[in-house]
């Protein structure tokens, strides 16, 4: 006769833990480099679509691409999260960051 075998599942985070999970996406760094460009752009520019085409200009190379290559980092398994929570994991993202960032 075998024992019953019962599967763990990890517990559900609760509402308070959730909605700290939204909030730390929401106000990330790459969100707000995304869209204060944007902003920026819309209010200094003389047309809609020319603040749009800046911004969206300025979001690319210092949102996009930097926020890319993270992701891309995490999907190899180089990096272990996007919040790039080890220290010795930063270098090289922020150095292609760097690099968009002043190619813009």
């Amino acid at each position: 006769m075998t024992a019953p075998t019962t599967t763990r599942q990890p517990p559900r985070p609760d509402s308070v833990t959730r909605v700290a999970r939204v909030i730390t996406e929401v106000f990330a760094p790459a969100v707000l480099a995304a869209t204060m460009p944007i902003v920026v752009a819309l209010t200094a520019a003389p047309t809609l679509a020319a603040g749009l085409g800046w911004g969206a200009l300025a979001a690319l190379f210092s949102a996009v691409i930097p926020y890319g290559v993270i992701r891309y980092g995490v999907w190899r398994g180089t990096l272990t999260d996007h919040h790039m929570a080890r220290r010795e994991q930063r270098r090289r993202p922020l150095l292609w960051g760097l690099a968009s960032v002043t190619t813009s």
